[in-house]
């Protein structure tokens, strides 16, 4: 990794997905350096009378700083189904497993975003990918959808491990 001034706070910040089901959206900021992790939906409850689908407020990543990439862990709705609503805001490529970026495809053909996204496979586990202060590297997960995957990410400040989502599976296929 390049050498980075560590005098700077590394700020996570989550714009869903912490204390209820859906609408997975983390930002990891490093001074003016971003990197998001999952654009997940919630489907409405009763509370939301005639709402077809609730996303994460994402304001912030208008004053946020360079966003240098979008990775996603799996393809559940919870963590795609934001990505239509992001790329409207954010010209960024998004990374993520070929199954993953084959859902997002579908995602995508039913809204019509003025720039095509830059949809880009993940490489294989243990290959790192830089994105400005960030190296993130894969680790494959059990989980009831296919090609999911944590992510180690490396910072000036030290390291994350984003889970996302998983289970503990003694005979995975």
């Amino acid at each position: 990794m390049a050498a980075v001034s560590r005098s700077l706070p590394l700020e996570i910040v989550s714009l869903g997905g912490l204390g209820e089901f859906g609408m997975n959206l983390m930002v990891y900021r490093y001074g003016g350096d971003c990197l998001i992790v999952d654009a997940g939906m919630m489907f409405p409850g009763a509370e939301h009378l005639g709402v077809d689908v609730v996303v994460p407020n994402m304001e912030f990543l208008d004053e946020a700083g360079t966003i240098h990439a979008v990775l996603l862990t799996h393809g559940h709705e919870d963590h795609i189904g934001a990505l239509p609503f992001l790329l409207a805001r954010c010209d960024v490529p998004v990374y993520g497993s070929p199954y993953t970026l084959g859902l997002v495809r579908g995602r995508l053909v039913q809204h019509d975003l003025e720039t095509a996204p830059r949809l880009l496979a993940l490489p294989p586990s243990g290959t790192p990918l830089t994105f400005g202060p960030f190296t993130v590297t894969t680790v494959p997960v059990s989980h009831s959808i296919p090609q999911s995957a944590m992510l180690v990410i490396e910072t000036p400040v030290g390291r994350i491990v984003h889970t996302a989502d998983f289970k503990l599976d003694p005979y995975p296929l």
